[in-house]
């Protein structure tokens, strides 16, 4: 019965909310005075969303550049791609004190919540103030089937807090209507764009290159570990098996290694040189190792594949993916893709990205794509991943500022 169903879902609500009490109450005093203006808070609940959140943030500062933008996260120190203009501070703690401290403090006009991983307390506040609540990006991992398993109700209870609630597709759209989230306030538009801008590099200079370059067969190893060079250059071995003019371009990850890695490709029996400026390029060069990563949009820009490196290790922490493909570079990685796991995950989905685990692997992956229009369509591919989704962005800006025009409460 309906009148049952809502007891269960206030009681245990109630019972979180109890139970954060016994939570320390890192109170505290924020860091940051609250500007005079309408304010925007976004929270984030783990930063895999950062790029996408950034993008959003661009767009709404660009429309309403009168508005102040606030960024929350549960990690205690601030992320470093948070431009500086851009207010930050973590919300650590659950209990009432530190909440309401927090709401208090900051008086937000609006709250933009992302991903998932709802937080009680936090959310109960919020929409007690009568603060708009936004719910984007919500997908098929947002909400773990166990969490809260033994407080049946609370995230029904949570989900008809929101007065917006944007979903990846129409199966979540479902899945939340299921779950009580009134189903007019659900659209199903997509997740945020992670929007990126193209890296620049020297015209000249790449102009120059490009001409050095001419007819022959490229790719690129960006930001390689030590670990990782004797794959590669034995994947460049195989794949000069079917194309003999190929060009490895080594980028390595430490300036430092670039004199090891070179020594490793002349060991290996390759013809290999390190880069310097203004440097001609001979043919006779088949693997070429720069010495640090400043010329990195260069290099993307003049290899049509490129294969990210710190990728065939783990712990070391992958290279952002859209660098590449904002400059038309097909990717070809390795399983260690962490902390940009859901950006190689969207990409490796519409077949932007390739999954390699070994030097064969790789060795195949750049013999098919050399040898084909395959590089092409990945690259487009990418491209597509790149740029769509921008109306969800715009949809999302347009719904911030249509609320912030709505006449305050006094």
């Amino acid at each position: 019965m309906e009148w049952i169903d809502n007891l269960k879902r206030s009681f245990s609500l109630l019972i979180y909310l109890g139970l954060s009490r016994g939570n320390r109450a890192l109170v505290g005093s924020q860091t940051h005075t609250r500007p005079k203006g309408d304010l925007v808070w976004l929270h984030l609940p783990n930063l895999t969303r950062l790029a996408a959140t950034l993008h959003l943030i661009e767009r709404l500062c660009f429309m309403r550049p009168d508005v102040n933008v606030l960024v929350t996260t549960v990690v205690k120190t601030r992320p470093d791609a948070l431009p500086c203009d851009i207010l930050w501070s973590p919300i650590s703690s659950e209990h009432p004190a530190a909440v309401e401290n927090f709401l208090s403090h900051w008086r937000p006009d609006l709250c933009v919540w992302s991903y998932g991983a709802l937080r009680p307390s936090v959310i109960h506040n919020t929409a007690k103030r009568q603060i708009p609540l936004f719910l984007i990006d919500v997908d098929e991992t947002s909400f773990p089937s166990r969490r809260w398993r033994y407080l049946p109700g609370l995230r029904q209870t949570l989900l008809r807090q929101f007065d917006k609630i944007f979903v990846a597709n129409s199966r979540v759209g479902k899945y939340l209507i299921e779950n009580k989230a009134p189903e007019a306030v659900i659209e199903s538009p997509g997740l945020l764009p992670e929007g990126k801008v193209a890296l620049l590099c020297d015209p000249q200079e790449h102009g120059r290159l490009a001409q050095g370059f001419k007819g022959r067969p490229t790719w690129l190893a960006m930001g390689l570990c030590k670990q990782e060079i004797e794959a590669v250059i034995l994947a460049q071995k195989q794949a000069m098996r079917v194309a003999h003019r190929l060009l490895l371009v080594v980028v390595p990850d430490k300036n430092d290694d670039s004199k090891l890695m070179l020594d490793h490709a002349l060991e290996m029996g390759l013809k290999a040189s390190l880069w310097q400026d203004d440097q001609l390029l001979g043919d006779n060069v088949q693997v070429l190792v720069a010495q640090n990563q400043h010329d990195m949009a260069l290099w993307y820009r003049l290899c049509p594949i490129s294969f990210l490196g710190k990728t065939l290790v783990s712990d070391v922490g992958a290279f952002n993916p859209y660098d590449a493909i904002a400059l038309g570079s097909a990717v070809l990685h390795g399983p260690h893709v962490s902390p940009h796991g859901p950006a190689f995950a969207r990409l490796s989905a519409v077949g932007a990205a390739q999954e390699v685990g070994n030097a064969d692997e790789i060795g195949k992956a750049v013999m098919a794509l050399i040898a084909s229009d395959l590089c092409a369509t990945m690259a487009v591919a990418g491209w597509h991943v790149l740029t769509e989704g921008a109306e969800v962005c715009d949809r999302l800006v347009d719904l911030v500022s249509d609320q912030l025009e709505q006449p305050k409460e006094l």
